[in-house]
Formats: C-alpha cells, sequence, structure tokens
C-alpha cells in the first residue's frame, strides 16, 4: 500500500491509499474513514441527481487494514485516476494564476495575451478560442 491522491475525472482531490490494483484500467482508492465520509459527503451532495443517486446508499465497511489503520474500498466502477506529483504542481500553478487574475487585470490582460501569441503559433491559431466565444454567446 502507498499513500497518495485520487479525483474522478478533473474534480476534488482526496488522499487515499493504493495496493497498485485496478478495475477496468481504473484506480481502486482506499479511504481511512474520515476521508471516506469527506468522499461521500462531496458526492452524495453534488448537483447532477443521476450521479448524486449511485452514492446515496452506500455503506461504509472496513475492506483492509494496513498498519493498523482501518481502510474503506472506493473503486471497482468509478474512474478514479491517481494523482500524480506533476499533476498536483500544476493544478497548484493554475490555482494561483487564477487568484493573481482575480485580484489583477494586468495580470489577467498579461497572461490572456501571452496565450494568444501562443495559439498563434498553432495550426489552428485562434480558431478554437472564436469557437469557444461563440459557443458561451448562444
Amino acid at each position: 500500500m502507498k499513500l497518495t491522491k485520487f479525483q474522478i475525472e478533473d474534480d476534488k482531490i482526496f488522499q487515499g491509499f493504493s495496493d497498485g490494483s485496478t478495475w477496468n484500467g481504473w484506480s481502486n482508492p482506499y479511504y481511512t474513514l474520515e476521508v471516506a465520509k469527506e468522499v461521500l459527503d462531496y458526492y452524495q451532495n453534488q448537483s447532477c441527481e443521476e450521479s448524486k443517486s449511485q452514492w446515496m446508499n452506500w455503506k461504509l465497511e472496513v475492506d483492509k487494514t494496513f498498519m493498523g489503520i482501518d481502510l474503506y474500498y472506493f473503486g471497482g466502477g468509478y474512474i478514479w485516476s491517481e494523482v500524480t506529483k506533476e499533476e498536483l504542481e500544476r493544478i497548484e500553478l493554475i490555482n494561483k494564476v487564477i487568484e493573481n487574475c482575480k485580484k489583477d487585470d494586468e495580470y489577467l490582460r498579461d497572461i490572456v495575451n501571452e496565450y494568444f501569441q501562443e495559439l498563434e503559433t498553432t495550426c489552428r491559431g485562434l480558431d478554437g478560442i472564436k469557437e469557444t466565444l461563440e459557443e458561451r454567446e448562444n
């Protein structure tokens, strides 16, 4: 077992344990009781009713004990991915940039300008940005 972090798609990240096993290629996380309750609270209170209903009758049962810690299995049917150190660093960097952009319009303009300059060097140029803006306006 190793201590690691997991998330479903780009959702909230939870710290848990991995035994290296997978279900259909997806990670099988194990959580302490405290984190297991946090996972259930998060997913039982989401806005998507269809997804929310999958979590409503979850039974918390100890599946493994590791170094005296009871662990609860949350794999087998969910698309959990292990979050790598690089991904965590990227997420933290994105969040820092967002916080700075919220505080400083000039910084936001500089970031967007650099992004546009970078996009202009790609084969699609600014087409993707234009499409996204059109979708948001409709």
